[in-house]
């Protein structure tokens, strides 16, 4: 059996060996970890701050129409809206209600509200549309207002008595630099 030495080589093997050292080198060199760590006390402030600087430009740009879903369940007094984004969708900053929808002037407003969150803090809550961009078409209205980022929003609120009778009203999400009207269930005085 023949053993085989480094000086045993070819001029082929020995260029093949060189080129795969060549090549496991340039692989291992070129792969270092240039990561930053933005969670940890020492992360780099300019990398946090090109984060919040995305962030603040998504929340300046415009959204589309269609890209949440929003669904509504009554028990009771209770009444809660699921507000879910599609694939790309902004987060949303304001959610509101129209809260004159019945036809008997018996409306509620903003005081029939005994207690509000999103997704499980407490919400906060405005009958004034502030700066919002929103076109409303009313001026009994409920505002919740100042929304973190997420993916669903659970709005829950708890009225002063039951209200039997739910009709169609319009709500407002706020998103980016636009606000899209969408037709959902409110509730009504009977």
């Amino acid at each position: 059996m023949k053993s085989i030495s480094w000086l045993a080589l070819t001029r082929l093997g020995s260029v093949r060996v060189f080129f795969s050292l060549a090549l496991i080198l340039f692989v291992s060199a070129g792969c270092s970890d240039d990561s930053v760590d933005l969670s940890g006390p020492g992360a780099d402030a300019s990398a946090k701050k090109g984060i919040a600087d995305a962030k603040a430009a998504n929340r300046k740009s415009q959204s589309k129409a269609g890209d949440y879903v929003i669904n509504t369940d009554v028990v009771g007094k209770v009444w809660t809206y699921t507000i879910s984004k599609i694939e790309g969708a902004k987060d949303l900053s304001h959610f509101i209600i129209d809260l004159n929808n019945c036809e008997n002037n018996q409306t509620l407003s903003i005081e029939s509200i005994v207690s509000a969150t999103v997704n499980g803090k407490p919400a906060v809550l405005s009958s004034s549309e502030g700066n919002t961009g929103c076109i409303l078409t009313t001026d009994n209205f409920v505002k919740f207002d100042d929304f973190e980022d997420a993916d669903v929003y659970i709005i829950v609120f708890e009225l002063d008595k039951v209200y039997g009778n739910f009709l169609s009203t319009t709500g407002w999400l706020k998103a980016g630099t636009s606000c899209h009207a969408y037709v959902i269930e409110g509730p009504c005085c009977s």
